[in-house]
């Protein structure tokens, strides 16, 4: 039966709900693969059991039962996966799951009859995605899943960074050279075009030069950076470089949140280079949290976790 349906996406509370699999093959093994990362209770019904699932049930990870499929078995359980090698098998499971309300889905031709579908799925440390085409191709939807996989993996070494140098290393007339000598609009265009560069703002005053950013630690180009910005003949000693919480204490002790004049003074030209990078297209929400959670030095860890969810 070849079928294209309407689908809403919604998400099962998986945690201590009874779930039967009915099917031991290698389908029923495949999904179950998938089904184990959840909280569910597992049990699989069937006369032979692909190794896989012999293997996950020697763990204790899932249930076994060896038999054949009979209606009374679906009583105990509120969700049902119909997986047998054999289509009348799994459209007869699914009519009697409808009969007693349960929600229920096949892996073959019967799916259209079933009550749900287990999409494809992305699953990561910040949360879960679903893709589906309601049936119209499993091209389409391993694309979409495919494209929005490589997005995430990209993100998970994001971290906030700090680059610069100041009066104290360099020397007032080296860095007055040097702020003078700088385009922000040309350096900002040149760093927008860097892989692994994701959010920035420049920041020249008080005496101090600096790039604080967002980037991809294994994908940006930090020489490539330190060239843009005019600290390529700088011996590690005159220029900083934090990352990760560091970074974001490096900002907090800017006295963000100070009123101490001399500090409020360069807590107000942050933000002013802020607000030009946002306007310019370089910093977005990102940088704006950063810059906030940076007033609250005191929850610096707290801050940072939030910061990076």
């Amino acid at each position: 039966m070849n079928c294209r349906e309407d689908v809403f996406p919604a998400a099962f509370l998986t945690r201590d709900k009874n779930v039967l699999i009915v099917g031991g093959g290698k389908t029923a093994a495949a999904k179950l693969e998938r089904l184990i990362l959840f909280s569910w209770r597992l049990t699989v019904l069937s006369l032979e059991f692909h190794p896989k699932i012999m293997r996950l049930a020697e763990q204790g990870r899932v249930k076994i039962i060896t038999g054949c499929y009979q209606p009374g078995i679906l009583d105990d359980f509120q969700l049902v996966f119909a997986i047998v090698n054999a289509s009348e098998v799994n459209s007869k499971i699914l009519l009697d799951a409808k009969r007693l309300g349960i929600p229920a889905c096949a892996a073959d031709k019967n799916w259209c009859r079933g009550t749900f579908i287990t999409p494809a799925i992305i699953r990561s440390c910040h949360g879960i995605a679903a893709f589906s085409s309601g049936g119209i191709s499993r091209r389409i939807t391993r694309l979409m899943k495919n494209s929005l996989k490589r997005q995430i993996e990209a993100t998970e070494d994001w971290t906030p960074v700090v680059l610069g140098s100041s009066r104290q290393q360099i020397g007032g007339d080296r860095l007055e050279k040097l702020c003078r000598n700088a385009n922000a609009t040309k350096r900002g265009k040149l760093l927008l075009e860097l892989r692994g560069v994701h959010e920035f703002m420049l920041f020249s005053g008080s005496g101090r030069v600096e790039f604080y950013g967002l980037v991809s630690a294994g994908k940006m180009n930090l020489e490539l950076i330190r060239i843009i910005l005019g600290f390529d003949k700088m011996t590690p000693d005159e220029v900083y470089l934090y990352f990760g919480i560091d970074a974001l204490r490096h900002l907090s002790q800017a006295g963000l949140c100070s009123r101490n004049p001399e500090e409020k003074g360069l807590a107000d030209q942050l933000k002013f280079s802020f607000n030009e990078a946002q306007k310019k297209g370089w910093a977005g929400p990102f940088m704006k949290s950063w810059l906030e959670t940076a007033e609250n030095p005191d929850s610096t860890r707290e801050n940072y976790e939030k910061l990076m969810l």
